[in-house]
């Protein structure tokens, strides 16, 4: 975080509001960082010990990717009026954080799937 923002506040060189504005921007992509790293790590632990995804996990992955989606198109709105090259430089961001939270998504789909297909297999084996 902080090394992002010295290299914008180098390169933009943006005056106290605009470094203001863009500390918040990066303070909420951090926070929306680690809210996606938790629900990795706690999708990973629950994987490996063959354990269904707790039912908060995939609600914070389906927050998380309502959130970022929701960033990136106010990110546009907002910032539009400070040319081109501010809105990518802060859409960066959210471009990264989206494919991450998708993929945790699909992991813990995924492995919820193959959970209730192994108990639906054991199940039928106990019937014959």
């Amino acid at each position: 975080l902080v090394f992002k923002l010295l290299l914008i506040s180098a390169v933009v060189e943006p005056d106290t509001l605009d470094l203001l504005i863009l500390l918040s921007w990066y303070i909420l992509l951090s926070f929306l960082r680690s809210l996606a790293h938790l629900a990795s790590a706690t999708t990973a632990h629950t994987s490996q010990a063959g354990q269904p995804p707790a039912c908060g996990v995939l609600r914070l992955l389906s927050l998380l990717l309502v959130a970022d989606t929701s960033a990136a198109a106010s990110c546009l709105a907002l910032f539009h009026p400070a040319g081109l090259s501010m809105v990518l430089l802060l859409e960066a961001e959210p471009a990264d954080l989206l494919p991450k939270g998708n993929v945790e998504n699909v992991r813990s789909w995924s492995h919820l799937l193959q959970l209730e297909r192994d108990v639906y297999a054991i199940q039928k084996q106990e019937r014959h």
